[in-house]
């Protein structure tokens, strides 16, 4: 019988192993569009590239934090950048 647990056990951690590099892997995708995106809006704004001082680029972010919440069906995904 614990041979049974033991497996079963294995099985579930590897699966939760698993979900979780998956969810990296998913953050880390909605983090480079992100990035992405923020370079393209800045670009495209003149006035804020005069502003800021012509040329600017964005760097990559030092963390990233993300959380996303279900409520009444409604799923709502945040994700924060900083450097």
């Amino acid at each position: 019988m614990g041979t049974m647990m033991e497996h079963t056990l294995g099985k579930a951690m590897e699966n939760l192993a698993k979900g979780a590099a998956e969810q990296m892997q998913a953050a880390q995708q909605r983090a480079e569009e992100l990035h992405q995106a923020a370079t393209q809006a800045i670009q495209a704004n003149n006035q804020l590239r005069q502003y800021l001082g012509g040329d600017v680029q964005v760097a990559q972010p030092i963390s990233e934090s993300s959380s996303l919440q279900m409520v009444n069906g409604r799923q709502t995904q945040m994700v924060s950048l900083c450097h």
